[in-house]
């Protein structure tokens, strides 16, 4: 009996340690992968009144998902933890200073909490989320399920509202859209100047020989008077 406690105590400690800690979970073939190097914006709506982009993540912080501030959210996985289904908008935000995000509530750091059916003007506001699949895709969907579920995608705009149902949400402002593109540009600069230089380097090198050639000079003749003489 004693040891069937034991047993049980190990394997609830174990899975909440999984839980808490989702870098020892396996792989995950689905991408983003460990080598990804992808770019999204956000943007965040209250109310009607869209916020200051938030500042750039702390350097010291250990996620592969970022933002490089103005709006610009940067994927480039450091472990399994970043990858596949785990790289979500939730795991940003779970790992920002001060940023909450809850299936029915927002607070952007120093701000007020956001709760479904609170006020919002005259009308009660809920938690929303648009997306955009691409920075120039000018037709966005509302999502529905729990934000904090949303998957990333390279080039995907991302509008975080707390705004009355019905309400329209506008994309993300132009100079997210921007920061998203080029964001895009320069990992595929990267990645093509990578292949490149890989190429290169398997390149053989082939050293020429030179021989020198044998002479074909005909033998000359000099005439002295009637005596001719030849050299070889």
């Amino acid at each position: 009996m004693g040891v069937i406690v034991v047993l049980g105590v190990s394997l609830v400690t174990y899975s909440r340690h999984e839980r808490l800690h989702p870098a020892s979970a396996a792989t995950d073939t689905t991408p983003p992968t460990l080598t990804a190097d992808w770019t999204e914006g956000v943007a965040f709506d209250l109310c009607g009144t869209i916020a200051p982009p938030l500042a750039a993540s702390p350097s010291s912080a250990s996620i592969g998902i970022k933002t490089s501030g103005n709006g610009v959210i940067n994927l480039q996985p450091l472990t399994n933890a970043d990858t596949g289904h785990h790289a979500t908008l939730g795991r940003f935000a779970a790992h920002y200073p001060g940023l909450t995000l809850t299936a029915s509530s927002i607070r952007l750091p120093g701000g007020k909490l956001y709760t479904n059916g609170q006020s919002c003007g005259s009308q009660p506001g809920y938690l929303q989320v648009k997306t955009w699949s691409n920075p120039t895709s000018q037709s966005g969907k509302l999502y529905s399920g729990d934000p904090r579920q949303l998957l990333l995608e390279n080039g995907q705009l991302i509008t975080v509202a707390f705004v009355p149902k019905g309400t329209s949400i506008p994309k993300p402002p132009g100079t997210v859209v921007t920061g998203v593109l080029t964001g895009m540009t320069a990992a595929a600069t990267k990645g093509s100047t990578t292949a490149t230089t890989a190429t290169n380097s398997l390149t053989p090198v082939t050293t020429a020989t030179t021989t020198a050639p044998l002479s074909t000079s005909a033998p000359t003749s000099t005439t002295i008077g009637k005596t001719t003489t030849s050299s070889p």
